[in-house]
């Protein structure tokens, strides 16, 4: 995820493989059908933005609804690419990867978190440390770990930078977990 969660995306924790799901299903389940009418009425009005269907997206993902979410998210990054909103495209690559990960999908989720990655060192530097957390998270779940502590090191530094508590803390955990999969 890029930026603080909003909406249902608020509601979320984080299991032991830190991925997002719901704090409370049912609650949740609610707000993702909010955002979810939310969007289809942009669509009839024919004005959806990436940021309705990144937020959609991440509702299904948390759900576990990943053919919808990988939909979302890559209907998101076309709609970037084509707006010229390089932030909206590598947020939404993001986004697609981690669908794609979530469902143990991983050789169709490393291209998106490389080419969001390239995306922010080109032209978005404020989603470099997020491009590589949740690249550090792919490669841990493919069992890399030293390849995963290398990214959430650089992750981490630069989020000591941003002097983000809350961002520092997640790649904290990140960095645990690391150690963990040796152990």
């Amino acid at each position: 995820m890029t930026g603080r969660p909003h909406g249902p995306e608020a509601a979320v924790v984080f299991d032991e493989r830190l991925r997002m799901v719901p704090a409370d299903g049912p609650a949740y389940r609610l707000a993702a059908a909010r955002t979810g009418r939310a969007l289809e009425e942009e669509r009839r009005r024919g004005a959806v933005t990436v940021r309705s269907l990144r937020r959609a997206g991440t509702c299904r993902l948390v759900l576990r609804e990943l053919t919808a979410a990988r939909e979302l998210f890559s209907e998101a990054a076309v709609l970037a690419a084509r707006l010229g909103d390089v932030r909206g495209e590598a947020a939404a690559l993001i986004g697609l990867g981690d669908a794609y990960r979530y469902g143990e999908d991983h050789p169709e989720a490393e291209p998106c978190y490389r080419k969001a990655l390239r995306l922010a060192h080109e032209s978005c530097p404020e989603l470099v440390d997020f491009a590589l957390q949740h690249l550090a998270q792919f490669r841990m779940d493919t069992g890399d770990p030293d390849t995963a502590e290398k990214l959430l090191i650089e992750a981490l530094e630069l989020r000591q930078a941003k002097g983000d508590p809350e961002l520092i803390a997640a790649t904290e955990r990140a960095l645990e977990r690391c150690e963990s999969l040796r152990g």
